[in-house]
């Protein structure tokens, strides 16, 4: 039995030494790497941020001010100094307050609109109611407020509220679609009243010329300058015929009357220096 128990003991120390062998053999069990915990004097990396752009129907509308704006300053037949600082001035404000973002897309856009307008201004080629109806179904409630403001803004800046300004702003607010409670508010806020003017002198009778002192007087009233040439006399009728006619067709009773009695002084002036 010796021979068995010799056996019994060499297959023990054979399982044992397989068991410890194959023990420190085997390559340790992947384990995930342990979560890194963020420190608490360090603050996590801003995740990189997606400049905004400036709205298409807000740009639309402020450009279009800028438009409107020139053509009032231009209603009167004068482009006055203080009316340019007024629609600069607004400007900056826009930009100011706008997004940091497209401040600068903002200021070049409102910049080259200023330019053009004032070069259709000089040329009577500004269409209102082309630009009005171009934002008019534009929801910018806030921008269109802003517009009229500017308007009004604009007429008020050279002294006096012309009655063709006041009249252009009129329809401006009706292309907009803008609120007509809105437009009475703003109104009655800036207390904006026209001018009020004297009764026109009569036309002459084709047999009996104006005098001189007549003459000059028509010409003061209608901003007209005889030592223009003759390209720029023919602009300037061409330019206030076409404004105040359209005013004749389109305003009320009062403007209509007023657009009548501008067009008359305009054509005894054409006939003088045509």
């Amino acid at each position: 039995m010796d021979w068995f128990g010799n056996l019994i003991g060499f297959l023990i120390i054979y399982w044992v030494f397989k068991f410890l062998w194959n023990l420190f053999k085997s390559e340790p069990s992947a384990q995930p790497p342990p979560k890194r915990e963020p420190s608490p004097w360090r603050e996590p990396s801003p995740s990189r941020r997606v400049p905004k752009k400036i709205p298409s129907n807000v740009l639309k509308v402020r450009k279009a001010s800028v438009r409107l704006g020139v053509a009032i300053a231009f209603a009167d037949g004068i482009f006055h100094r203080k009316e340019g600082l007024t629609i600069q001035l607004w400007m900056k404000e826009q930009v100011n307050s706008a997004h940091e973002d497209y401040r600068h897309v903002l200021k070049s856009e409102l910049n080259t609109e200023i330019s053009s307008s004032l070069r259709d201004g000089q040329k009577g080629l500004i269409n209102i109611e082309s630009v009005c109806k171009s934002i008019a179904n534009l929801r910018c409630k806030n921008e269109k407020r802003d517009l009229i403001k500017l308007c009004f803004e604009v007429m008020d800046a050279d002294g006096k509220a012309d009655p063709s300004e006041l009249a252009q702003i009129d329809l401006i607010a009706e292309y907009i679609k803008f609120s007509k409670t809105e437009l009475f508010l703003i109104k009655k806020s800036r207390n904006t009243q026209p001018k009020k003017r004297s009764a026109p002198d009569p036309i002459p009778s084709p047999k009996r010329s104006p005098s001189p002192k007549r003459r000059d007087d028509l010409e003061k009233q209608l901003g007209f300058n005889k030592n223009w040439s003759k390209e720029d006399q023919n602009e300037f009728f061409h330019r206030e015929f076409a404004k105040y006619n359209h005013l004749s067709t389109m305003g009320n009773s009062e403007q209509r009357k007023y657009a009548d009695d501008f067009l008359n002084k305009l054509a005894e002036l054409r006939k003088k220096y045509n």
